[in-house]
């Protein structure tokens, strides 16, 4: 950023096969760990030590505008790789083989709030390992079920770091405390549950199910090492699934969404934005629903349906652009016998870009601020203002 100018650096390594997820550890400035078949490549990485520091400040640390970095991987692997896994250093790349898939092979990871550790799941199982990082040693704990079936999807800690939540290729979602690491296990669902987010308070979170339109919540009672919690579903988006837009004459109904594909919750938890996934062609995917949530009816027996309350839609880029189509004129016979043309109604156009990532700066005083990745390319920035 001191240079305005990107640089471009390639991690490339051996071990490093069939990427599953990357998270970069908190407070240790550059450092990201990549799960992969072979386990964990953790990269540091650092400015190149050739780099001159400002003249300005003689003291200050080296740009990295215009530079290249110096970085080394550990890999990380539990259990660690049998002989017949590691690779003879007088291999050519093209003489190398894939690694197959075995129980060290990560499928998600999460680090804790502070960085200090690493939680990891795995392709094979539904155990998952502790790792510290900065001394490399695993801690295996209890699997969650079976073999395969049960494979690790998604990882999440908790903001305070008391709580994590795992989700599992059978359908479960399962509940840890970090203090002793017991857990407690939801397997009731039509599928698996596709995506999750945490309240900034670690006391609840909002997940979905695969190919479904419920929002359910996930609601902790007491502070951990407790695991009393419990899951509801406090939203069917089928309820408010239409927009209305002006189309010119008269409003217009426009069907929204389908299952949904992702959540974002903003940092103050006051915000929830929900994207969908659909293969219906007559709904429109370009709009993302938002969501105020009433964190006060989460807690009550049962749970609330005012817990969220639709505010309405985020249009993507070009949303509404009118488009000819066949039967937009219609013939018409004048009072001379000549046919002529006129226009008939206009209606919104289905199959616009729509949002290929979503989420929310982590700090926006006057309240929330969305950023939205489209699939044409553009960036869109979304600042919510409410007190």
């Amino acid at each position: 950023m001191a240079n305005d100018t990107w640089c471009s650096n390639v991690l490339q390594n051996a071990y490093m096969q069939e990427i599953t997820s990357m998270a970069w550890q908190p407070n240790s400035g550059y450092t990201l760990a990549v799960g992969c078949t072979t386990g964990v490549c953790l990269w540091s990485i650092i400015p190149s030590a050739n780099a001159a520091p400002s003249l300005e400040n003689p003291l200050s640390a080296p740009s990295l505008g215009a530079m290249q970095f110096s970085s080394w991987m550990t890999l990380m692997a539990s259990p660690p790789l049998d002989t017949q896994f590691k690779y003879p250093s007088q291999l050519s790349s093209v003489e190398k083989t894939p690694f197959v898939v075995s129980s060290a092979s990560v499928s998600a990871l999460s680090f804790s709030p502070s960085g200090q550790w690493l939680i990891t799941g795995h392709q094979t199982s539904g155990r998952l390992t502790i790792w510290d990082v900065a001394l490399g040693t695993p801690t295996p704990l209890k699997r969650s079920g079976g073999t395969g079936r049960s494979a690790t999807l998604q990882i999440g800690v908790s903001p305070n770091g008391r709580h994590l939540v795992s989700t599992h290729a059978n359908g479960q979602l399962r509940l840890w405390e970090t203090e002793g690491w017991t857990s407690r296990v939801w397997s009731d669902f039509s599928a698996n549950v596709s995506h999750f987010t945490w309240s900034p308070d670690s006391r609840s979170l909002f997940f979905s199910v695969s190919g479904r339109g419920e929002i359910y919540s996930l609601v902790l009672f007491k502070p951990a090492p407790s695991l009393d919690a419990e899951v509801t579903t406090i939203s069917t988006f089928d309820a408010h699934a239409a927009a209305k837009v002006d189309s010119g004459e008269d409003l217009e109904r426009i069907p929204v969404g389908g299952a949904i594909k992702s959540l974002a919750l903003d940092p103050t938890g006051r915000r929830l934005v929900v994207g969908f996934d659909d293969d219906s062609a007559s709904s429109d995917m370009s709009l993302l629903a938002v969501y105020l949530v009433c964190n006060d009816a989460l807690f009550r027996a049962g749970g609330d349906s005012t817990a969220l309350m639709p505010l309405g839609f985020i249009r993507g880029p070009n949303w509404g652009k009118q488009c000819p189509h066949e039967g937009d004129v219609s013939p018409l016979t004048n009072h001379l016998g000549r046919q002529e043309k006129t226009p008939t109604k206009k209606r919104v156009r289905l199959g616009l870009p729509v949002p290929s990532w979503f989420g929310f700066a982590p700090n926006f005083e006057p309240g929330a601020l969305l950023t939205v990745a489209w699939a044409n390319g553009k960036v869109s920035f979304y600042p919510m203002l409410f007190k």
